[in-house]
Parts: structure tokens; C-alpha cells; sequence
């Protein structure tokens, strides 16, 4: 709620102060701080005013009605690994989540610095966009693709946020964290708990079952059952859970029975505003390709260990001899060198490799075939929700009516 004063034939200056009106006459100046616990918004300009003692109470008066008004703002931290300028999957969700909400709430965002599409970029350690406070808290950005490096990011990553959670959490706050990286949820918590905060849960992996299902752990294994003990002590303390899917809210039912946490479905939303059909025939990159005139079959977004990329390849060599059906991946992850390789092998000339394309190509892209393939490798029901950037959901409003409702509503008074 950004503030103006105007006032004809007043001396009224913009300073770039944000919690200090300076007010001076020939007293000398006077300075009135803002009431305790009052953090402006983005935009909120402070003034440097020439003016009388009337002058001086009547602002204060207005810095004061301000002042009430932001009471009835809780604060809401939205923590995740990804947030914006990282606008894939995960990055763009929460990131229009966390600005959707700055309406309601006070809005803060930790993340860290890109690491997937926009790695390399160096984002500022401290801004504000779309009304949301963003602290980017430091970690390694390793290749996520090999484990030990993705590890080394996660752990790094969760120290840091665990420190900057600690100092900046305070009673009364409530928090919005991301279950990916496995590690965020329980830092957030902690910080939380530990502040007088509460957390809701948004869940987009599952673990341990994603590593079970990838075949990194076994089911039997300690880490699997280390993981489902701590996720116990997880729900437990969380305000409530927003899952993204009908399947994921069955799975979560039956981890959390018992405990009497709400579960809400709250499905990722589709572009309406940008993606649309539009004619085959001006599709740019498929004239580019060459391949106007063929069958196309589209895999885009994540290529890793949950994507069954297998099956794909196993049945583009199937049908190499069709002349008219060609397959499209579009997109990168740990599989994209063994894609590269089979095509090689296998001879694969009906198969095309493309790099990532930043979201706003979505309307070209998205276009660019006949069918759109999203396929999970096998004991995935559930589990995570489909990376490729192809959602069938509902529209952007009804998820964040839904999330206030969440977060605000009965979530929000637990704990």
C-alpha cells in the first residue's frame, strides 16, 4: 500500500529512507519512527516535509492510521530453493504464489541463487519484486546432476537458510515451505517452531518414496525409514498441507493418519493468459525442425532419474520406420546424456534433441506437436507431480484463493 502526500505549496521532497518520516522546520528536525513491528511495502516513500507543528501532527496522525492498518498484515515467509529469477517448474510457481498473496500478507521470500535454468545468473542477496521481500541466502550452486554435487547444494543451501530463518522468524509469523530440496522443510520447521511461527506444508516431492521409486534406496532400508520417522515429527507440527494432486492427497492421507493435519488439493495452475492452440501451419519451429508435414511427438521439461524417458526411446525405435512420426525432447536433467547417447547408438534419426526455452517460448513450443508425452517411471502415483512445463489444472486465481484460505484461514491458527 504505497504512500502519498501531496500538498499544494508545501516543500515536500521524496527521501529514500523507508522507516524514518524526517520532518524539519526552524526548530530544527523532528524525527517520528514508525510503531513497533511496521515494515512498508515496496514503493512506500518517505518524505522530507518544511513544514509547521500542525503540519507535523496532522502526518503523524496519517503515519499512525498506517501504522494500524499493517497490524492486520501477518507476515508469510515463502521458502523455497527456486524463486525468481529461476522461473522453471518449482521457481515459477512459487514465485507467482509468494506475489499472488503479497495482497493479504506481508510477504518475504528466501531462496537461493539459480541453479537450474538461470544458473549462472547472480541475483541480488536482497530486493523487492511484486510487492515481496526477497533474501537470497548463500549456497553452493553445483551441477544438480551429479548427486554428490546436489547434496553438497542442499546441505549448504539448508545452513543458510536455517541462520537467516532463526534471526528473522518471529512469533506470530507464518511460513510457506516447499518439500524440495528434502532438507528445506525440516530447516523451515525448525526455524518456525523454534520462533513462534507456524509452517505449512507445500508438497511437490515425496520422500522417501521418489528415492525408492528412482531405485536409490530400497523400501527396507534405513534411510527410508529414518526418512518416514522424521516426516512423522514433520506433520505433526505443521499448521496444515497443500498437496498437488488427487493422487498425492491419497498418499499423504495414509503417511499422516492419525495425526489430524489438514490435507488440501491445491492442483498447479495452466497459463491460460499465454498458451493457446494456434495454427500448426504458422508454427515457426516446426518449419525450422522440418517437420511441418509429420506426426510430432513432444517431451518437454525435466529429464531426470522420476522420467521415464525409457519407454519413450524404446518406442521412437519402434517406429523408425514410419516416416511421418517423429519425437521431440525438449528440455535437460541427469537422463539427457543417456538420451543423447542411445539416439546415437540405436541410429535414432526420428528423434530430435533440443535445448531448454525460456517460458515465455511456451506458446511456440507448446504448439509444436501433436501429442504432449508426460510419463513417471513406475511407482509414481502420487509421489511428485509431472515436471514437464504441460500443467492440466486449474486457473491462477482459484490457487491463490485457495492458498489464503490455507495459510489464513484454519491452517494458520494451529501452533
Amino acid at each position: 500500500m504505497p504512500f502519498e502526500w501531496e500538498e499544494p505549496g508545501r516543500n515536500i521532497r521524496r527521501r529514500a529512507f523507508r522507516t524514518l518520516i524526517i520532518i524539519g522546520d526552524s526548530n530544527g528536525p523532528f524525527k517520528w519512527p514508525f510503531a513497533a513491528g511496521y515494515n512498508p511495502t515496496p514503493g512506500f516513500d518517505i518524505f522530507e516535509v518544511c513544514s509547521t507543528a500542525a503540519d507535523r501532527a496532522a502526518l503523524a496522525r496519517i503515519a499512525d492510521e498506517m501504522s494500524e492498518t499493517s497490524k492486520d498484515r501477518k507476515r508469510l515467509w515463502v521458502i523455497s530453493e527456486l524463486y525468481y529469477p529461476e522461473m522453471t517448474s518449482t521457481g515459477y510457481y512459487l514465485t507467482l504464489i509468494a506475489e499472488g498473496l503479497a495482497d493479504r500478507f506481508e510477504v518475504k521470500a528466501i531462496s537461493g541463487q539459480p541453479n537450474y535454468s538461470a544458473r549462472g545468473t547472480r541475483a541480488a542477496k536482497h530486493e523487492w519484486r511484486n510487492g515481496v521481500e526477497i533474501f537470497r541466502a548463500a549456497g553452493t550452486t553445483l551441477d544438480k546432476n551429479v548427486i554428490v554435487f546436489r547434496v553438497t547444494n542442499m546441505v549448504t543451501l539448508g545452513l543458510s537458510v536455517l541462520i537467516r530463518s532463526w534471526r528473522q522468524f518471529r512469533a506470530g509469523d507464518k511460513v510457506l515451505v516447499v518439500t524440495n530440496p528434502p532438507l528445506m522443510p525440516f530447516v523451515a520447521a525448525i526455524a518456525a517452531l523454534a520462533r513462534g511461527a507456524s509452517y505449512t506444508l507445500l508438497v511437490h516431492d515425496n520422500y522417501p518414496e521418489i528415492l525408492v521409486a528412482a531405485g536409490k534406496i530400497r523400501e527396507s532400508s534405513f534411510t527410508a525409514k529414518a526418512f518416514s520417522f522424521l516426516n512423522r515429527w514433520l506433520y505433526k507440527h505443521a499448521a496444515g498441507i497443500v498437496v498437488v494432486g488427487r493422487d498425492m492427497a491419497e498418499l499423504m492421507e495414509r503417511k499422516t493418519a492419525g495425526l489430524s493435519i489438514p490435507i488440501e488439493n491445491i492442483p498447479n495452475w495452466a497459463e491460460l493468459e499465454t498458451v493457446s492452440p494456434r495454427p500448426r501451419d504458422e508454427n515457426s519451429l516446426l518449419a525450422e525442425l522440418g517437420l511441418s508435414g509429420k506426426f510430432v511427438l513432444l517431451y518437454a521439461g525435466n529429464m531426470g532419474p522420476p522420467n521415464d524417458v525409457e519407454t519413450i526411446i524404446e518406442v521412437a525405435e519402434q517406429l523408425r520406420a514410419e516416416p511421418k512420426v517423429h519425437f521431440v525432447f525438449l528440455g535437460a536433467g541427469a537422463k539427457r546424456p543417456w538420451i543423447e547417447r542411445e539416439i546415437g547408438e540405436r541410429g535414432l534419426d526420428n528423434v530430435t534433441v533440443l535445448d531448454p526455452r525460456p517460458r515465455s517460448d511456451q506458446p511456440l513450443f507448446l504448439n509444436a506437436c501433436d501429442v504432449a508425452l508426460v510419463s513417471l517411471i513406475d511407482k509414481m502415483l502420487g509421489v511428485s507431480g509431472p515436471e514437464p512445463d504441460i500443467q492440466y489444472s486449474c486457473r491462477r486465481q482459484t490457487d491463490h484463493r485457495a492458498l489464503r484460505s490455507r495459510i489464513g484461514g484454519r491452517a494458520g491458527d494451529r501452533g
